[in-house]
């Protein structure tokens, strides 16, 4: 009785972070430099949904914001969001925010291109 509803919750969560995790390109060049802020925001993406389904995401469809603030409480990535966007603008970095079912597009995309 324990398994199979800890499967299904669990498994929600295993969804989100796999397709912000796997849908973006990784980096594989050193000759580019070692900009951490470059880095994590190129290799993931955020995902775009109203602030009511924050519970059901558990806050981590802002994957951009928790892999550059880490130790930021889940409940302040939202808040941050449009500052961490902002600056990424400003210095023309990657800032990528889709709905969940683009974000499923573009993991199968990059599967695709990893199997071929």
């Amino acid at each position: 009785m324990f398994v199979l509803p800890s499967f299904a919750v669990t498994g929600v969560q295993h969804v989100q972070v796999y397709l912000n995790q796997f849908s973006s390109s990784v980096y594989i060049d050193p000759s580019v430099g070692n900009n951490l802020f470059e880095n994590q925001t190129k290799g993931t993406l955020d995902i775009t949904c109203p602030s009511w389904m924050d519970w059901f995401h558990g806050c981590l469809q802002y994957q951009i914001e928790h892999h550059l603030f880490p130790r930021l409480p889940r409940c302040n990535l939202r808040k941050i969001s449009p500052y961490v966007r902002e600056l990424c603008k400003k210095h023309n970095l990657p800032y990528l925010s889709v709905s969940f079912l683009e974000a499923n597009v573009l993991t199968i995309g990059t599967l695709r291109t990893a199997a071929l």
